[in-house]
């Protein structure tokens, strides 16, 4: 059974939820003043849920008050349910379309 989702997660997803709604993709940073964490745990967090598929990098832009370039991110579009087929084996572990 895998673990819930931590406190942190959770309030980051609300502030992109939110922040996306209003104003479309956002960086990391503006949501985690939304979320009122902080900026170190909410950068891992930003990153984590892109490696799990709830947000989407979709662009970069140039803050005025930085040098470097930061990413934009917005919640990612569900994706359907996968159908699978299960594989019927026989008794030495072959698919039955791979026997003679």
């Amino acid at each position: 059974m895998p673990r819930p989702r931590g406190e942190t997660r959770e309030a980051m997803r609300l502030a992109f939820e939110a922040l996306c709604a209003e104003h479309g993709p956002v960086t990391w940073r503006a949501a985690a003043l939304h979320a009122k964490v902080g900026l170190d745990k909410a950068y891992e967090v930003t990153h984590d849920m892109v490696r799990a598929g709830q947000l989407a990098r979709v662009g970069s832009c140039k803050q005025p008050h930085c040098t470097r370039w930061s990413g934009l991110y917005e919640l990612a579009k569900p994706r359907p349910a996968q159908q699978w087929t299960p594989v019927v084996a026989n008794a030495f572990g072959l698919p039955l379309s791979m026997q003679p």
